[in-house]
Order: C-alpha cells, then structure tokens, then sequence
C-alpha cells in the first residue's frame, strides 16, 4: 500500500461484508451474478464517504450502544 492509510476497525469491517457479498454473487448465474455486482457496487460506493467521515467509537461510545434501549 506504499504511504497509503491503513484502514479502521469498521473500513476493514465493510470492505469484508462487501467481498462476502461478491463472492456470494459469483455461486449466482451470470445475469444475476451481474446484477447483483452492480446493485452491491453502488450500494457500497454509495455509502463509503459515511464510513470514511464516521468517528471512530470510544470505548464509552461502544458501551452505551451494548445496553438496552432504556438505560440510555
């Protein structure tokens, strides 16, 4: 990656669903393996600024998102 930023938890995290969903397609027949590639690609491309601009949790962050709806 010569001088590239390494990736966060949650981009590592994304870019693994991503590829699941890729590969996912490739069992899939070839119209469908194309449609779901392009509504997935999209998708992704789509929502990757919110990931790269998201805040990164702190650990008090995380704990508050661990506990029932009503004790927050």
């Amino acid at each position: 990656m010569g001088g590239a930023k390494p990736l966060s938890g949650m981009q590592k995290q994304v870019l693994s669903l991503y590829r699941g969903f890729m590969r996912v397609a490739r069992s899939k027949s070839p119209e469908d393996r194309r449609q779901i590639e392009s509504i997935v690609s999209a998708e992704f491309r789509r929502y990757s600024k919110l990931v790269d601009q998201s805040k990164p949790l702190g650990h008090s962050d995380a704990g508050s998102y661990s506990q029932p709806q009503e004790n927050r």
